[in-house]
């Protein structure tokens, strides 16, 4: 989709236990690799390295800039009360007599 031009920007908002890709801002060149013909990306980041997606910025053709912000998302504890059961229709209904 950022190769095509849709999108310029992500936003990943990870779980505590999703290391891809370090936090932050990052700043990404997508293009078409000139020697395979392929989608490749210029980020170092291990996880592109390790998938053998990472070229040099010489490399690419028709590249589009994205910028990626990874954030940590920590998790909540509902409060009591605050998720009704399943049995629960949400409202308070009084049996009749």
């Amino acid at each position: 989709m950022v190769y095509a031009g849709h999108l310029c920007c992500v936003v990943w908002l990870h779980p505590y236990w999703a290391q891809q890709i370090r936090e932050g801002e990052h700043t990404i060149k997508v293009g078409r690799d000139s020697s395979t013909s392929t989608i490749r990306v210029t980020s170092t980041d291990n996880y592109f390295l390790s998938d053998g997606l990472y070229v040099c910025d010489e490399q690419l053709e028709n590249s589009k800039l994205l910028r990626l912000n990874v954030v940590r998302v920590h998790p909540v504890k509902p409060s009591s009360g605050s998720v009704p059961d399943s049995g629960s229709s949400g409202g308070d209904l009084q049996q009749a007599d």
